[in-house]
């Protein structure tokens, strides 16, 4: 399964889907078999992601709501995967977050998690002002790989960092971190029964 990312975007993208079939090749998801939703709290980048996809949500593909992506109004189970990209930085109780996100995946879900942890990331100038002025919390892989290891509903967690290599023109900075954390399947329940 591949899922495109949409980066650089403080928005919580939830897909749902029978099947996922989509690369980076493809510049937008009109041929897409599945539905994104995107939800975010800012009438601004609302406005924006309108603009920037509005093939996506012409072709009913791409559905973007206000709201708030740390509680939302979505029943359990109702995505097979959440992709969160730019945005666990800006999320104060991460416990509380993950486990919100988790309540949305069906069985066999993937959390798809996509945040920047470098030095020159906690350095830079913009990032320390929003820690000091209380509205950005810079994420540490080990504590929300803690946290969703003690999740009974987690059945596998990948991390993997990003590298950069000479000559590399994509827009992920070294020190960036994708977490992957796989829903368990349905458990079965058999009876079984027997005569003498």
């Amino acid at each position: 399964m591949e899922i495109y990312i949409y980066k650089r975007l403080n928005i919580c993208f939830l897909i749902n889907s029978s099947h996922v079939n989509c690369s980076h090749e493809n510049k937008g998801v009109e041929k897409a078999e599945y539905k994104v939703y995107g939800i975010e709290n800012s009438e601004q980048m609302i406005r924006y992601c309108t603009e920037k996809y509005a093939s996506e949500i012409e072709n009913k593909v791409l559905v973007l709501e206000k709201g708030d992506a740390l509680s939302m109004s979505y029943p359990n189970e109702s995505f097979d995967v959440i992709t969160v990209s730019n945005f666990i930085h800006l999320v104060k109780d991460k416990n509380a977050a993950l486990k919100e996100w988790v309540r949305c995946l069906k069985y066999g879900g993937t959390l798809a998690i996509l945040f920047r942890q470098s030095e020159a990331y906690a350095r830079d100038a913009f990032v320390q002002s929003g820690v000091q002025q209380g509205f950005m919390f810079l994420p540490q892989e080990n504590t929300l790989v803690e946290i969703l290891e003690n999740m009974d509903s987690i059945k596998n967690i990948e991390v993997m960092k990003r590298k950069v290599e000479e000559g590399d023109k994509d827009d992920i900075d070294e020190g960036d971190i994708l977490i992957l954390a796989t829903i368990r399947e349905e458990q079965k329940h058999i009876t079984i029964g027997y005569t003498e």
